[in-house]
């Protein structure tokens, strides 16, 4: 049932250029999805990629309170939802196959590229959220995003250094110094 009505919200979203009414409909979704994680926890897993498709679209709004609210959805999608729905996924996950977040986070990977430059900021809060919800087990979930969030970094005019220091920060948290400086240097 709250499947259907999330659905339901996918087929009325308002206009890009209707600022208030988005902002109030991103609200409600990041609300349905945080109810939807009590009751059926993997449908929530299985729903991401939508969420997080539409998002990134959102992201992209002149409307800093769309910008705001989009923000607000990822991180409490990540927040409410990670845990209990990996959780559903355990033997999948002890097997290291593909789950359906997955596709969520390869949409989170196409935020990484030039045309999401001016919302990197939020990007890398989104990824930081990400980051900490997760825990060892799950590393190989979030392989594809670790080489753009360092090559960002290298990006003309970027000025998210404090952002990047902390997403990298919970990446080292989450996969060991070792794991993560094999492959890349902090420096700048």
């Amino acid at each position: 049932m709250q499947g259907q009505i999330l659905m339901n919200l996918y087929s009325n979203k308002p206009a890009n250029f209707d600022h208030p009414i988005t902002t109030v409909w991103l609200e409600a979704l990041s609300g349905g999805y945080t109810h939807l994680a009590k009751l059926e926890p993997k449908l929530a897993i299985i729903m991401s990629h939508s969420l997080f498709s539409i998002c990134s679209e959102s992201v992209l709004s002149k409307n800093c309170d769309v910008v705001q609210s989009t923000l607000v959805a990822l991180e409490e999608f990540c927040v409410s939802n990670i845990q209990p729905g990996l959780d559903e996924y355990e033997d999948e996950i002890k097997k290291r196959q593909s789950i359906p977040l997955v596709k969520a986070i390869a949409v989170v990977r196409h935020m990484l590229k030039l045309t999401y430059q001016s919302v990197w900021d939020v990007v890398l809060q989104v990824i930081g959220s990400l980051f900490q919800n997760l825990s060892t087990e799950h590393i190989y979930l979030i392989e594809p995003l670790i080489s753009p969030i360092f090559v960002i970094r290298d990006a003309p005019n970027f000025e998210n250094n404090s952002l990047f220091t902390s997403t990298a920060g919970h990446l080292v948290k989450l996969t060991g110094p070792k794991t993560t400086s094999k492959s890349f240097s902090f420096t700048r």
